[in-house]
């Protein structure tokens, strides 16, 4: 009986012990398509920050960082991070974090700036997902194998058959080949080292109708930008990599040059101390044991994966749970952050 006792009275203090919730965010724009829901409208993302100012304290990732180092979290904390530094944190998230008060932590890939047409998965939802013409059977040659798919009647993309599929998310059915071409392409892309995927993206861009460009919907910040968007006092920027790459795919020896390079060029641009960090992608097969020890030798001293979860004093710093948020409108976010505040 009194071991039940105890048993429960854990439990319950469990429930009630405080917590913190870290939402992720990587866009703030309106979009053509959007296949793995990265992006919130300007005008959602507005309403979502005005329900965070109402229902929670919103806190700088730093004060989070010191309330685990301390082992007492405020109660209703929650910490706004955005992964990847897409151009649009400037144009269309700034402005409303300054309304409304509220920090924010961006995770900035350092070696994306120099890479052309910004990040892959978005260079590959232009080629496959967005109007165009490709061969009935797309041939790709990848350093170990050459890979076929067959889009058949999809080999023209019409406007009108984009526009019934704009809606398609990569982790339901695809619903036609283009979308399985996509992601199947996603997965294996996500396996290469840059250079491979480089040469794929080329080959791809080769043989298909559009003309190669640059997405300058899909920019990244300059380091100019980073400097503007520092200067408000709200926004802090972490490290997240190099060149964004599944870290768990990579050597020690790669893993060390991603993270300690990522850090040490975004304190020469900031001229300060970079202490936090994201893992790219941040599945839990996307990095390892290992690469938290790496993570923890280079000094950082809060760490964001993408699982979600919520943060207790118990948890690791150095693997903060997330909650990833879609394109709510604010009644909508308002039911899901008092589900994850609840718990």
């Amino acid at each position: 009986m009194v071991q039940r006792f105890v048993s429960r009275a854990r439990t319950l203090t469990a429930r009630v012990q405080p917590h913190a919730v870290v939402l992720v965010y990587h866009r703030v724009v309106s979009v053509a398509s959007d296949p793995w829901g990265l992006a919130v409208s300007p005008e959602h993302f507005s309403q979502q920050l005005r329900v965070l100012r109402e229902q929670a304290t919103p806190i700088s990732m730093r004060r989070l960082s010191d309330e685990l180092k301390r082992g007492r979290l405020t109660r209703r904390t929650v910490a706004v991070t955005f992964d990847d530094g897409y151009g649009d944190n400037l144009t269309g998230a700034m402005p409303a974090l300054v309304e409304h008060g509220i920090p924010a932590t961006i995770f900035i890939p350092t070696g994306i700036w120099h890479e052309p047409g910004g990040f892959w998965w978005d260079r590959l939802e232009q080629l496959v997902l967005h109007p165009g013409q490709l061969p009935e059977h797309v041939d790709l040659q990848f350093t170990d194998m050459l890979r076929t798919w067959d889009v058949g009647d999809m080999s023209c993309y019409s406007r009108e058959a984009f526009e019934l599929a704009r809606g398609w998310r990569a982790w339901t059915a695809p619903e036609n080949q283009r979308q399985q071409m996509y992601v199947e392409l996603w997965r294996l892309l996500h396996e290469c080292s840059s250079d491979e995927r480089r040469s794929i993206l080329g080959q791809l861009e080769a043989i298909s109708s559009q003309e190669p460009h640059q997405l300058l919907s899909h920019s990244t910040l300059t380091e100019q930008q980073l400097l503007t968007m520092r200067a408000s006092g709200l926004i802090e920027f972490g490290a997240h990599t190099v060149t964004h790459p599944s870290l768990a795919r990579l050597s020690r020896t790669e893993q060390t040059n991603e993270i300690r390079s990522s850090k040490r060029t975004l304190e020469d641009i900031l001229n300060q101390p970079v202490e936090s960090f994201a893992y790219p992608f941040g599945r839990m097969t996307d990095y390892t044991s290992d690469t938290v020890a790496l993570v923890r030798d280079a000094s950082f001293t809060i760490a964001c994966a993408n699982v979600s979860g919520r943060t207790s004093a118990s948890t690791d710093p150095l693997q903060l749970p997330r909650m990833h948020v879609d394109d709510w409108n604010g009644a909508e976010f308002a039911v899901r952050l008092a589900q994850w505040l609840r718990g």
